[in-house]
């Protein structure tokens, strides 16, 4: 799903613990972004995971240039100096030149958790909320899907990409009222092609108990987990519609998983339907 087209800037955040295949759907995206809407596109690399890209001294000066300059590509604010790895407080500051002085593209903050802690302050999720009025699409990666639930933050968001977490929608739930089941539901099928695919592995190291040295069966081994285990999923908060690497029979499962998990507010709730005459719709539980 593409962050582009002819709308008003998007924010779009995605959460997946380390290894679910965040920075790899990111990288797609940043390359349709620059390719089909011929934008800039800059990344603040926290975590130097995006090294393919040449990196930009980030102040005031060199990011107005770059604004300015014609040319559309992909830049990288890493997290080195000369001399060794920028502190924290350093990259803060890179964080706050670009918040100030960037416009017109595409930004990827990478791990905004990592310089902020895990309660993002107010006066960050308010100039991420500002830039959209500069024309910048802005993607944000977090570890953990509480560390999107800022009420600003969600309440601005238009899509989540949601990968693999460990944290659950339940721990989370007072942070996402009004978007619980949609998230739950994305759970669910994420859960069970990971449980699915977690399975497969497991099945494949007993059955092929050489599979580290052999480079053959290496590969399959990790093929297993790359086509389950970096499952994503988007949810879209504006029109509360799922998409992405699932079909309609793995919705169906997330669907039913979800149901039977949340029967209270769900096969409960149902069952006590009625129509217009006071009449029940479902009569008995098989009708359901």
């Amino acid at each position: 799903m593409s962050i582009g087209g002819k709308r008003e800037a998007w924010l779009v955040t995605a959460c997946g613990r380390k290894g679910s295949g965040k920075s790899y759907e990111t990288t797609k995206e940043i390359e349709d972004y620059v390719r089909t809407l011929n934008r800039k596109f800059l990344i603040l690399d926290l975590n130097n995971e995006f090294g393919q890209y040449r990196p930009i001294l980030c102040d005031e000066r060199n990011i107005k240039l770059f604004v300015a300059q014609k040319s559309v590509e992909v830049r990288r604010i890493a997290p080195f100096k000369k001399g060794g790895i920028k502190t924290l407080d350093e990259l803060k500051n890179d964080m706050d030149v670009l918040l100030a002085h960037y416009r017109d593209g595409g930004l990827l903050i990478e791990d905004p958790a990592l310089i902020l802690g895990d309660s993002l302050d107010k006066e960050f999720v308010g100039a991420v909320c500002t830039l959209r009025h500069k024309s910048v699409d802005i993607i944000l990666h977090f570890q953990s899907l509480s560390k999107t639930g800022h009420p600003k933050l969600v309440a601005n968001t238009n899509i989540l990409r949601y990968h693999r977490v460990e944290d659950t929608v339940e721990r989370s739930k007072d942070k996402f009222v009004g978007k619980i089941e949609i998230l739950k539901i994305a759970e669910a099928i994420s859960r069970n092609k990971v449980e699915f695919g977690l399975d497969l592995q497991r099945d494949y190291e007993k059955k092929n108990p050489d599979y580290r040295i052999n480079p053959k069966k290496q590969k399959e081994y990790e093929d297993i987990y790359n086509k389950y285990c970096r499952v994503f999923i988007w949810i879209n908060y504006d029109n509360q519609r799922l998409s992405g690497r699932f079909n309609a029979q793995d919705m169906r499962d997330g669907i039913f998983r979800y149901m039977s998990e949340n029967r209270s507010t769900t096969i409960n709730f149902e069952k006590e339907k009625i129509d217009r005459t006071g009449t029940k719709i479902y009569k008995t539980r098989a009708k359901l």
